[in-house]
């Protein structure tokens, strides 16, 4: 009889292997993101639906009415129910009412999604007193807002439960694909262990592996620590399709030394910007207000705009191209979750000026386009 393999590692050494393998760097290597190891992912919204189902087969989800459509689809492939709420057609800032009228009804699992809509915090003092009144998670979708700082100067992300990061195209920092949970530390230590476990046995049950637990586990997690297959399903966080050195890869790229510089560049260009339209005191071009001490990391300034294609037909002539997103989404909640009037007024004005370093090449013609479109009309 051949004897059985056994790994020369014991199991607390492959237990640390993995632990290293999956949380790469030290505690504040990354910029932007709250001081707490993150779980790298293909996108934003494969940790969220990742972070749902690990929290409960089903279960219900507050999300803004105003919101990526990616988001949705993830709430509902994780199996919970989004609950749709009206935004302020000034703030961005969901109506606190009916999230908490939502939450009273509906039974635990549930959540409340702080969408940091455009790079704008959300008033998360108010969000977490309202998730803490109905037993509710607060989970922080701050995928167009890395960087961006709260009144009391805390980095988005730092005051849910759990917050969930992308760095596709167009955000703050992107490396074109990717994403990152960021449980809340007391979350993260409590479950590392079961994490641990059900990726050792997810693997085991795939490559074939029998006999003992020990030895099963042990030859299951050789194959993760190899580098070489996706890290589909391995414990609770990552997802089909991305691999364990792709998220290397995004780690050493958040931490770049002058990444810290290149966020607070963007939080002052984002300043200014936003104090130049606001001092234009037009209601043909507006910015939504934001709170004292406040420093939102806008990857596009938003602005809110009437006769938005007149504007962007201005802004294309000086050679800077605007966008709209989200603008179907209220329009498709319509009549089937209820009447949105702030997400419909939003939507029907946004138009998204790039914050990237190159518009200050050309700030002297954005600023006379956004000027001359003020006056006129």
């Amino acid at each position: 009889m051949i004897p059985r393999y056994r790994s020369p590692l014991g199991i607390g050494e492959l237990i640390a292997s993995f632990r290293q393998r999956h949380s790469p760097g030290p505690r504040g290597d990354f910029a932007g993101l709250p001081d707490h190891p993150p779980a790298w992912f293909a996108s934003a919204s494969d940790a969220l639906c990742s972070w749902l189902r690990r929290n409960g087969t089903t279960g219900h989800i507050v999300v803004p009415a105003y919101t990526c459509i990616r988001i949705v689809e993830a709430i509902e492939t994780a199996g919970w129910t989004p609950h749709f709420v009206d935004i302020d057609h000034e703030t961005l800032a969901v109506d606190g009412t009916a999230v908490r009228a939502i939450l009273d009804r509906v039974p635990v699992p549930k959540a409340i999604l702080a969408t940091h809509l455009h790079g704008l915090p959300s008033p998360l003092a108010d969000l977490r007193r309202l998730a803490d009144h109905g037993n509710a998670s607060l989970v922080e979708d701050c995928a167009m807002a890395q960087g961006a700082l709260a009144a009391d100067g805390s980095p988005v992300g730092a005051v849910g439960d759990a917050s969930i990061f992308s760095f596709g195209l167009g955000k703050v920092c992107s490396f074109g694909a990717g994403g990152a949970l960021v449980p809340a530390e007391r979350e993260r230590e409590a479950d590392a262990p079961r994490a641990v476990w059900r990726a050792m046995l997810v693997w085991a049950s795939r490559v074939g592996v029998v006999g003992d637990l020990r030895y099963a586990a042990q030859e299951a997690l050789k194959g993760i620590l190899r580098g070489n297959r996706p890290v589909q399903g391995a414990g609770d966080y990552a997802p089909a399709g991305w691999s364990v050195d792709a998220g290397h890869m995004l780690a050493r790229f958040l931490a770049a030394p002058h990444r810290a510089a290149e966020l607070e560049a963007r939080r002052l260009r984002s300043a200014d910007w936003h104090a130049f339209v606001a001092a234009l005191g037009s209601a043909r071009v507006g910015v939504p207000r934001i709170g004292p001490a406040v420093r939102p990391c806008f990857p596009h300034l938003p602005l809110l705009v009437a006769e938005r294609d007149e504007l962007a037909d201005r802004l294309r002539a000086v050679g800077v191209h605007t966008a709209r997103y989200f603008d179907y989404v209220a329009a498709e909640l319509a009549g089937a979750d209820g009447d949105f009037p702030g997400a419909r007024s939003v939507s029907s004005r946004i138009l998204l000026l790039p914050m990237d370093p190159g518009i200050d090449a050309s700030a002297a013609a954005v600023r006379a386009a956004l000027a001359a479109h003020a006056s006129t009309g």
